[in-house]
């Protein structure tokens, strides 16, 4: 019965969503009008354990991590501390201040092979949740000023201190933000699957 129903609701151009809180989650990326052209994420943030747990959603939704360029793997490789990995996920390191968020962003933004970018906040004495906020925000802002695109930037920003403060800062830069990092990646990749309907709806079924 599964099977028929999620054909239809495809068929239909809907989405279908297994519970209130991913319902909201995709109502608040939709919400924010941000291209989703791709299924290849970059997770970047200063806790590899959630980068990690940001990944293995990725997996599971479907989707893929972005590999990333020679020229940006070179360009984080001068930002990041000495013998600290380039990879995606991306560690940044506990020590992460804002304008090394603010840095990788800025890179990760230039990187053509990547459809969405999901940062990651873990509370940390370096990086203080509203200053690192107002860091992302800005650049995504510089980056859409500069060029006239509006990026797919997504966050979760974890902790208590300050956390209400950022997400209000991310939301006026229409950087949705949500609770877990789970949350983040399910709501991409049913916009992404909300695209795919919708191509399919131009399609001209096969004659029987």
């Amino acid at each position: 019965v599964d099977a028929i129903y999620d054909a239809a609701f495809r068929r239909t151009g809907l989405l279908r969503v297994q519970s209130l809180r991913e319902l909201f989650g995709v109502t608040n990326l939709l919400a924010h009008a941000l291209p989703v052209t791709g299924d290849r994420l970059a997770i970047v943030g200063n806790s590899g354990g959630l980068g990690l747990l940001a990944a293995d959603a990725v997996g599971v939704e479907g989707g893929r991590l972005a590999q990333f360029g020679g020229d940006t793997e070179v360009a984080l490789r001068h930002l990041l501390p000495a013998g600290a990995a380039v990879g995606n996920p991306l560690d940044l390191g506990r020590d992460a201040d804002p304008e090394r968020f603010a840095a990788a962003l800025n890179i990760l933004l230039q990187e053509r092979d990547l459809n969405g970018i999901v940062v990651l906040h873990a509370s940390s004495l370096a990086a203080a949740a509203e200053t690192t906020a107002a860091a992302v925000s800005e650049g995504v802002e510089q980056f859409r000023s500069r060029t006239g695109d509006s990026p797919c930037v997504l966050s979760c920003w974890l902790g208590q201190n300050g956390r209400h403060p950022a997400w209000q800062r991310l939301q006026e830069q229409r950087i949705p933000t949500f609770e877990m990092p789970e949350d983040a990646i399910r709501a991409f990749m049913q916009c992404w699957r909300r695209v795919q309907n919708r191509i399919g709806l131009m399609a001209t079924p096969p004659p029987v």
